[in-house]
């Protein structure tokens, strides 16, 4: 910030002597004076400003149930998971550090936290670990754990992040150097009843296709399996 103040106090400077300069002389120093304030925006533009942290429509959304036994654990436990493909980016050159993110499932008054964030690479899933997220973007599938749970549910749909109905999907991030949560996404998703039972108590996956022609996504529950 420090740079650009001198080079406008500099642009200042230069215009007050070209005001008492005659034509002939003020003419080129104000062309000058024009050429320099473009490069001054371009180079804010292109070089200095961060810009806002945004993303592409997910082309799928997957809400997964897993159950797993441990031996930690002998009894059965539902694993909720969200995974979501898109691409992450910046409107600035100098771009972000994302680091962490997590997504919110609401409805109503309540709202479910999937805050164990991971995401999918060439070796393998890995733990969120802070992303440099720049302007030709990063295109990995983001996976978001819920707190696991007893199965089965003795009183849904209490003890499921999978109720029946219009849930909101909320994406936020923390960037390094913001204080704020940053919202990056948002969109509705509709349950039918028979989605959410089978969610709740099988290892399934419901996945959510956007559909580009319609501008909707379309549901369609499969096994669980791994994105």
């Amino acid at each position: 910030m420090t740079l650009v103040a001198d080079i406008f106090q500099t642009i200042q400077c230069l215009y007050l002597k070209a005001m008492s300069t005659p034509l002939s002389t003020t003419l080129p120093i104000l062309i000058s004076l024009l050429a320099l304030g473009v490069s001054v925006v371009v180079a804010w533009l292109t070089l200095f400003r961060r810009g806002a942290l945004k993303m592409t429509t997910p082309t799928l959304i997957v809400l997964q149930q897993k159950v797993v036994q441990t031996r930690s654990r002998p009894e059965l436990h539902c694993c909720p998971k969200i995974v979501m493909c898109m691409l992450l980016y910046t409107t600035g050159k100098k771009g972000h550090v994302i680091h962490n993110m997590f997504v919110t499932v609401s409805q109503h008054r309540n709202k479910y936290h999937f805050d164990h964030w991971s995401y999918a690479h060439e070796q393998g899933t890995w733990r969120g670990r802070g992303l440099f997220v720049g302007d030709t973007g990063v295109s990995f599938d983001q996976h978001f754990e819920h707190e696991s749970y007893p199965t089965p549910v003795q009183t849904p749909p209490g003890f499921s992040p999978y109720p029946t109905g219009k849930l909101t999907l909320d994406l936020c991030a923390e960037l390094v150097g913001k204080r704020k949560l940053v919202s990056i996404f948002s969109t509705i998703l509709d349950i039918t009843q028979e989605q959410a039972d089978k969610l709740r108590k099988d290892d399934n996956g419901l996945w959510f296709n956007w559909d580009s022609a319609n501008k909707r996504y379309k549901s369609e529950l499969r096994p669980f399996s791994t994105i």
